[in-house]
């Protein structure tokens, strides 16, 4: 079983509108995350009572080339039809407020595989009629504020937790948010030391006690169970402005029907920070953002004949540097997941980005999101393996880096106020063989082979990206229409069992929103 606990556990920081507020009225948790957007919003306050209603819409229908997903020639017709419906609201008495956000016909509507038996947990999920993401409690006094229920979560640039709660803006990534990690949570944060004044008032200390609803490793409503207290600090002169760190420690135990012996025992520990200058460069903005995240612990979440017990050994980082001048923008991201080719080892060492942490639109978030689908349904499927192994369910990369090191620059030109054209080359790179779990096991005789039952190389690919966005704002509601491609050209990391290179893939999407 291929090294894969994903650890994108339910971690924040606390806030960060308090710096420039002579007097702050609240603590106001942003994970250092929270991006610029247009809503629809509607609100209404009275004496000592407020309440506010938001809507966003999303659909986005893609079209991707045909590409094999497996050595035996399966063919994926990967055609998503997404939807989304997203309603949020918040209802407030003095301090005392309640806020609620949930999604109504979110997911792949059409043009996806829907047979598990072919694909387990793609990178496109199904659609749901409804879904709860955030209903809490929220008590604000003025340096600090208390949250209980259920509630997104979010840390630093989201490498390891996301709520996924807003599309990228134009040239910042491609694609869109799918997924987001919900916590039952309790939590405690704020600026303590605001009254002294000075730097003082910049660091924002966080306490939470976690039960996991929904992330990469843990589902509650499939019977797993995953706690974890956190601890986060940071430093934060505003919001664009802050640096910082947090740790978490997290049992769990289940995984689907392996409850009873499947657990996890690890700490993650992570740092991020974000900063920009103003008219640092031909008097241009330079902004930038970056995390480092390493994990450590035992599990036996994917325990193997050969390992009854694991050790977690797993890091990743990423960095986000940008360049606003005039109408241009200058990006550049990078980002490293450390690799892991031993299905059956003692150590766990693969790092996986969490989902909706992309890099380019076709490489990571469809082929091998797809191709990691199609393994897990073949080690799964009980006419091939009979018994299927320990944790086939942490197989599927859902879109998400892993095992790879990658550099992504781009540019965006503003052409006017409400047109924008951007795009750029990804380069990728291998940081372990891209190994397929089920084709080493039947074919490789223990070395590795990759989904298309070749003997992979260190290079994944070149992918070229761009995109399109307009917006406008009729009757005073903002709409966004947004068109993007891709065109990957495989490396020698997908040769086929003949050393013959994959064939290119090209993938085209349009998306019609409202933002949230």
């Amino acid at each position: 079983m291929r090294a894969g606990v994903f650890l994108s556990s339910a971690l924040l920081c606390a806030a960060s509108a308090l710096a420039q507020e002579p007097v702050p009225s609240a603590a106001e948790p942003s994970g250092g995350v929270l991006r610029e957007g247009a809503e629809v919003r509607a609100s209404t306050a009275s004496g000592d009572f407020d309440a506010e209603a938001r809507v966003g819409l999303r659909a986005s229908a893609m079209a991707v080339q045909h590409f094999a997903t497996d050595n035996v020639g399966t063919q994926l017709k990967d055609d998503p039809v997404d939807t989304r419906i997203r309603l949020g609201g918040e209802v407030g008495w003095k301090r005392l407020h309640v806020i609620a956000q949930g999604d109504v016909l979110a997911g792949a509507a059409n043009g996806v595989p829907t047979d598990p038996a072919l694909y387990l947990d793609g990178p496109h999920p199904k659609v749901a009629n409804g879904l709860l993401r955030e209903l809490y409690l929220e008590y604000k006094a003025p340096t600090w504020l208390f949250r209980l229920g259920q509630q997104t979560s979010d840390w630093g640039l989201g490498l390891v937790a996301s709520g996924s709660t807003h599309d990228a803006a134009a040239g910042e990534a491609f694609g869109d948010v799918r997924f987001g990690d919900l916590v039952y949570r309790a939590l405690l944060a704020g600026r303590p030391f605001f009254g002294w004044g000075g730097a003082w008032r910049a660091i924002e200390p966080a306490v939470a006690v976690d039960m996991v609803s929904r992330d990469e490793t843990a589902t509650y409503d499939a019977g797993d169970r995953a706690v974890q207290g956190v601890f986060a600090l940071r430093f934060a002169k505003d919001d664009q402005d802050w640096f910082g760190v947090y740790v978490v420690r997290r049992h769990q135990y289940g995984l689907g029907a392996d409850s009873a012996t499947r657990k996890l025992d690890a700490t993650v520990l992570d740092v991020a920070g974000k900063w920009h200058w103003p008219r640092a460069v031909l008097r241009g903005t330079l902004s930038l953002g970056a995390e480092a995240a390493y994990t450590a612990g035992t599990t036996t979440l994917a325990a193997s004949p050969q390992a009854a017990q694991q050790d977690v050994r797993q890091w990743g980082a990423a960095a986000k540097a940008s360049l606003r001048f005039r109408r241009w923008e200058l990006y550049l991201d990078l980002g490293y997941a450390s690799g892991d080719q031993n299905p059956y080892g003692t150590q766990l060492t693969g790092f996986h980005f969490n989902p909706d942490y992309t890099a380019g639109l076709v490489m990571f978030q469809e082929v091998l999101g797809w191709q990691t689908a199609r393994s897990a349904a073949r080690a799964s499927d009980p006419n091939i393996v009979g018994v299927p192994p320990a944790g086939v369910q942490l197989i599927p990369s859902r879109g998400g880096v892993f095992d790879a090191a990658y550099v992504f620059p781009r540019a965006r030109y503003g052409v006017r106020p409400w047109l924008d054209i951007y795009g750029g080359p990804l380069f990728a790179f291998a940081t372990a063989k891209l190994t397929d779990p089920y084709n080493t096991s039947a074919y490789g005789g223990g070395s590795p082979l990759n989904a298309l039952g070749g003997s992979p190389g260190n290079y994944l690919g070149t992918e070229f990206d761009l995109g399109v966005q307009v917006r406008a704002e009729p009757e005073g509601v903002p709409v966004t229409a947004t068109a993007e491609a891709g065109y990957f050209v495989p490396g020698d990391a997908f040769a086929d069992a003949s050393g013959a290179a994959m064939p290119p893939v090209f993938a085209g999407r349009l998306r019609l929103a409202i933002p949230f």
